[in-house]
């Protein structure tokens, strides 16, 4: 016995979320602000874009950006309760190696089943 089954509307559904994401990446690519994604846990830096690796550089973790480590349990302190901070105050450290002072606003999404940190950062020197 052979069984057909239409399967337009799921790859419409496909092409259209694709195209989506294309549209997103080039917004968020564009974007002045710098923007990072990353794992709550590890610090595993997901996304980041153009504006965030000119201040950044090709850092890995977000771990890696705080002058002081223990600056990285306060903001997860702060922003796990809620879901959202705004302007948490630290030092961070540049791609040149220099620390500067910084505010960080974060909001946690749920993207494709994981909680995940979405930020970004104003250099306050």
């Amino acid at each position: 016995m052979l069984t057909e089954t239409d399967i337009t509307a799921q790859r419409e559904a496909e092409e259209l979320r694709a195209s989506g994401d294309l549209m997103l990446r080039e917004v968020l690519d564009a974007c002045a602000v710098n923007l990072m994604m990353c794992r709550i846990g590890d610090g595993t830096i997901l996304y980041r874009n153009p504006a965030w690796v000119r201040l950044f550089g090709p850092v890995e973790t977000a771990h890696a950006l705080y002058r002081d480590t223990l600056d990285r349990s306060d903001f997860l302190a702060e922003l796990l309760p809620t879901k959202a901070l705004d302007d948490f105050q630290t030092w961070l450290i540049k791609a040149d190696g220099t620390a500067f002072p910084a505010l960080i606003s974060a909001r946690i999404v749920d993207y494709q089943g994981e909680e995940l940190i979405v930020s970004s950062t104003r250099d306050m020197t």
